[in-house]
């Protein structure tokens, strides 16, 4: 995120007011911690004007033809994309297979008293009966932080990092309290 954006995304989600001095430091900072990134995102600007599309690990492409417009923004615009595609496809790849998994362990172990209602970007909702609720909670947890096995075996994407999925129990989204065990 470009100082500009961080700086409006911190008065717009967290009513945070932050100076031009203050974002330009945080983003410099960021990028101190993780100089590995700036190597990352000038390879993804490299390889979008190459190939003027992006992968995700999982194999999905995105098509970016806008990084041969004439207009900066919009070439600017299909940068940013090619850095952001491949990170929240992922994201997105992740989720939708801890979803496949959690569907049929709903299908075998809880069926009519639990059942997916949906997802928003890598939060995942089901609900369940009170009865079962803390061990379907347990299995989502499980199956997400899995997922690498899958990710393994399927698409030959090893992570170097472990999967630690967060997992709440509650009555409505985002009020809940957290599952451990």
């Amino acid at each position: 995120m470009w100082w500009k954006s961080f700086k409006a995304y911190a008065f717009d989600s967290y009513g945070i007011v932050v100076t031009d001095k203050e974002a330009e430091l945080s983003r410099m900072v960021y990028f101190q911690t993780y100089p590995e990134l700036l190597d990352w995102h000038e390879r993804q600007k490299r390889e979008v004007s190459q190939y003027k599309w992006v992968k995700s690990p999982t194999g999905r492409i995105r098509q970016l033809p806008d990084i041969d417009s004439p207009d900066k923004d919009l070439r600017g615009s299909a940068e940013r994309q090619a850095i952001n595609t491949p990170v929240q496809s992922f994201g997105s790849d992740i989720t939708l297979m801890a979803m496949i998994v959690i569907d049929q362990y709903i299908e075998k172990d809880f069926k009519g008293k639990a059942c997916l209602v949906g997802q928003v970007h890598d939060a995942i909702m089901a609900e369940a009966d009170k009865d079962v609720s803390h061990d379907v909670a347990l299995m989502i947890k499980r199956v997400m932080e899995n997922v690498p096995i899958l990710l393994r075996q399927y698409f030959k994407v090893n992570l170097d990092v472990p999967l630690i999925a967060e997992v709440e129990l509650g009555s409505a989204w985002g009020i809940g309290e957290i599952v451990e065990k």
